[in-house]
């Protein structure tokens, strides 16, 4: 039993190590689209209102300072129209316009100007309030979309760029959970769904979710790193914390599947979004990523049995129990994934993990059959993988921080 356990180790770790040198592309992430803005003048209704409010004399003091808001409102539009602006020149209009708000009331009756921005799910939809709070949520926004496309566009094939990912989305989480329970709520009138407490929600969910991806992604390429010598004093983790962030991925995925569908896992129907704001193919993708997760979740726990059963000599029937239980569940993601648009990584992914699942399975049930004998418990009887959750949003402060903005008063700042 002994020699058994040693050869179908040794069978395992070879194939950790064949799996290590195979390079692999990683699954496709999801952006979050720019809100863009039309023109407008702030400059005038803000020096008439100082005019009125104070003295001519101040008005031509603080002129410069209006002069400068306007032009980083203009520097942030032209970036919009050109690709994007950068997060710094977002977060210093951002930072500048919450300075100045106090005492500036922007509204209908009073320094009124028309700001208009269009609706990031919907670009053809606008909504136009006189209020800066409605820009200050604009601009939150754009720095969410600003750090998600960054991280999206990141080479997670390697450790350094999965934690410029990780970094990346949770800056965008927490941008986006600051306009919903900061900004958002202040905002006189009616705006846009991508504004709306549900829309807002949803960008949260997701870049948690990403962020919870990345973090099972960089705890399996270190596993194997540790396991193949190329990280030598490295300990892997453990096959149950594997199976515990890839659960929590997937519970994250399903939360912003539940903004999208109100069947809460039906890829076919968005009914609970205001008219379906967002394209039907970003459902399917949020649809096979929690199948995914969820089948990952299962073979990392069947790892778990697998590694217990060596140093233990009991666990096989286990590991066999929640291999089967992943076959299934990444037979259904595949499923699904056959009848929509999905990105080829995806699916190559899901394809990769199915063929895995199938060799590590293989060799231990065979085991278990003719040397164990270990009882393989059915679906109702596996135990619950404890979700390990790590992805958190990134506090507003910090994330401004980091965008390279001095949260100092402005040298000539507002009376």
């Amino acid at each position: 039993r002994s020699l058994s356990r040693s050869l179908s180790l040794s069978r395992s770790l070879s194939r950790s190590l064949r799996l290590s040198r195979r390079r692999r592309r990683r699954p496709a992430m999801l952006s979050v689209p720019f809100k863009k803005a039309s023109a407008a003048d702030l400059a005038t209704p803000l020096r008439s209102y100082i005019k009125s409010s104070l003295s001519d004399a101040d008005a031509e003091t603080y002129a410069g300072d209006v002069a400068a808001l306007q032009n980083l409102r203009d520097a942030v539009r032209a970036g919009l129209g050109a690709g994007g602006p950068s997060p710094k020149e977002l977060a210093l209009y951002y930072h500048h316009l919450t300075q100045a708000e106090p005492y500036f009331p922007v509204s209908d009756s009073v320094a009124r100007v028309r700001l208009e921005w269009n609706d990031a799910w919907r670009p053809s939809s606008t909504a136009a309030l006189s209020s800066l709070k409605f820009e200050r949520a604009a601009l939150l926004f754009n720095v969410g979309a600003a750090a998600a496309q960054r991280g999206a566009r990141a080479d997670r094939s390697g450790v350094e760029g999965l934690k410029l990912a990780c970094k990346c989305f949770s800056q965008a989480a927490g941008a986006f959970a600051a306009v919903k329970d900061a900004v958002a709520p202040a905002i006189p009138g009616a705006t846009s769904f991508d504004l709306s407490q549900s829309g807002l929600q949803l960008a949260v969910h997701l870049m948690q979710a990403q962020t919870q991806a990345c973090f099972f992604e960089k705890a399996v390429l270190d596993r194997r790193r540790a396991l193949s010598g190329a990280a030598p004093g490295t300990k892997p983790m453990k096959g149950s914390m594997v199976a515990g962030l890839a659960g929590k991925a997937g519970e994250f995925y399903a939360l912003a599947l539940q903004l999208c569908d109100a069947q809460g896992g039906n890829s076919g129907a968005i009914s609970s979004l205001l008219d379906s704001p967002l394209d039907p193919s970003w459902v399917s993708h949020l649809s096979f990523q929690r199948m995914c997760f969820e089948a990952s979740e299962a073979y990392w726990a069947g790892q778990h049995w697998f590694e217990e059963g060596e140093t233990k000599g009991t666990g096989y029937g286990k590991a066999v129990g929640w291999w089967a239980e992943a076959e299934r569940r990444v037979g259904n993601a595949l499923a699904a994934g056959e009848i929509s648009e999905l990105s080829p990584s995806l699916l190559a992914g899901a394809e990769a993990l199915r063929d895995q699942i199938a060799r590590q399975k293989r060799g231990v049930e065979d085991d278990n059959a003719k040397i164990y004998h270990e009882i393989v418990p059915g679906p109702d009887r596996l135990e619950a993988v404890k979700k390990i959750g790590i992805a958190k949003p990134l506090p507003l402060p910090q994330l401004l921080l980091e965008f390279m903005v001095t949260l100092a008063p402005h040298p000539n700042a507002w009376p």
